[in-house]
């Protein structure tokens, strides 16, 4: 058997950890296919991200050739999620459950979301999860199914936005019906990024509060924003406390199961003719049973093109509306009015502006300079110091803040004491 690198200048043994070996792969395609009768002839390991595209875990890819039931020849190719231990994020990891809830989703919950929609594929087959030496989660290879990632930088435009949420209103629609059909399925999500009790880690610091004085610090220097920025920096001193007060459900609140972390690193679209006709999400690790307007004010600070958001917000959110509403009525199932939804919506916008705070701008961080980033840099003292400068005062940011600034002013989402 063979094992090879994409990378010519060292053997693979030197540039992957030992725990991504012949024996891991070989469990992986024996659960994935229900069978014993497995044998990997060889594979080539390479990267499955690069630094700055992923910042919870470590993304590998294997190519497989294997024999089973003695047919020799087959090919696949997988993807690794590890989690291996580090000081900077797996206290936050442990603690937000990320690893046993995303397995909880690819393997109980979304497949029963995808039943309800009659197949619709919603997300990567799960092949195998351990938590020894590890945590790890292996998939199959969406980029070999013709799934490919968006640009972020610079935004994704009206077509790929339409793909996005016309999926997300019938994933929604359908969890409100798996919810229904079983009250329980939904205990294990009742937080995504802000635990109860536990939503001052270091990590979640760094991003909201940390990155609110810096975005305050830029905000004030612009000339006919300084109001703007003195009510947002109103909120220095209980920001992450207020973020997650609106995450939090009323009884009047319309419940949905969020994806949690809906940016534009997190689709892969399947294009025809150039033009994207699919997507598929990933990274289901902070899922949360919550208002739909979680997800939908999230996506959109997070993920269009300045375009988009300058023009077609309520566009986007009709989309999401109709799709909703279509597969609740197929179902026989209650109806809410448009104007209930976009209320709800409406409801949680300080939650997009905490994303335009604190994701936006890892969102829009420039290629050159996202390369080096990680949790770590975002957390330790000096870097992070400099990357939020380089975040918070890139011209693309402000660009696409000044808009975002505007409507949340307009929508007196800063005056909220």
């Amino acid at each position: 058997m063979t094992i090879t690198s994409t990378c010519k200048d060292k053997p693979a043994t030197e540039i992957f950890p030992s725990y991504i070996s012949k024996e891991l792969l070989e469990k992986s395609l024996k659960n994935g296919f229900k069978t014993t009768n497995i044998d990997i002839n060889d594979y080539e390991l390479s990267m499955g991200s690069t630094t700055g595209d992923n910042y919870c875990s470590d993304i590998y890819r294997a190519k497989i050739n294997y024999t089973k039931d003695g047919k020799p020849n087959n090919s696949i190719s997988l993807i690794i999620k590890a989690m291996p231990f580090s000081e900077a994020r797996s206290p936050t990891l442990e603690t937000l459950e990320v690893f046993d809830k995303e397995v909880q989703m690819y393997t109980v919950t979304i497949p029963k979301i995808s039943e309800i929609l009659e197949g619709e594929y919603l997300c990567a087959k799960c092949f195998y999860a351990v938590k020894e030496p590890v945590q790890l989660i292996v998939f199959e290879d969406l980029t070999a199914l013709g799934y490919e990632m968006a640009d972020r930088e610079s935004g994704i435009d009206e077509s790929h936005c339409r793909v996005v949420l016309s999926k997300l209103g019938r994933f929604h629609a359908a969890s409100i019906v798996l919810a229904e059909m079983d009250e329980t399925e939904m205990d294990k999500f009742y937080f995504g990024f802000f635990k109860p009790g536990a939503a001052g880690s270091d990590v979640i610091k760094a991003i909201f509060e940390k990155g609110l004085i810096s975005c305050v610090d830029e905000v004030k220097t612009w000339e006919g924003f300084e109001s703007i920025a003195k009510k947002m920096n109103n909120f220095c001193d209980n920001f992450i406390e207020k973020l997650a007060d609106h995450c939090k459900n009323s009884p009047a609140t319309v419940k949905v199961l969020n994806h949690g972390d809906l940016w534009v690193n997190n689709f892969l679209f399947k294009y025809d003719e150039g033009k994207p006709v699919d997507v598929v999400f990933v990274d289901y690790q902070l899922s949360f049973y919550s208002s739909p307007g979680v997800d939908v004010n999230y996506f959109l600070s997070t993920s269009p093109s300045n375009e988009v958001r300058e023009n077609k917000d309520d566009d986007l959110i009709e989309i999401y509306y109709d799709n909703f509403s279509r597969i609740l009525k197929k179902l026989s199932k209650q109806q809410y009015s448009f104007d209930t939804i976009k209320k709800e919506i409406q409801s949680r916008e300080f939650y997009g502006f905490g994303a335009s705070i604190g994701v936006t701008p890892i969102v829009m961080m420039e290629k050159n300079v996202s390369k080096g980033s990680n949790i770590e840099n975002l957390v330790d003292e000096d870097a992070s110091a400099r990357l939020r400068k380089a975040m918070y005062g890139s011209a693309s940011y402000r660009r696409a803040m000044e808009c975002m600034l505007r409507k949340f002013d307009q929508h007196k989402v800063l005056d909220i004491v």
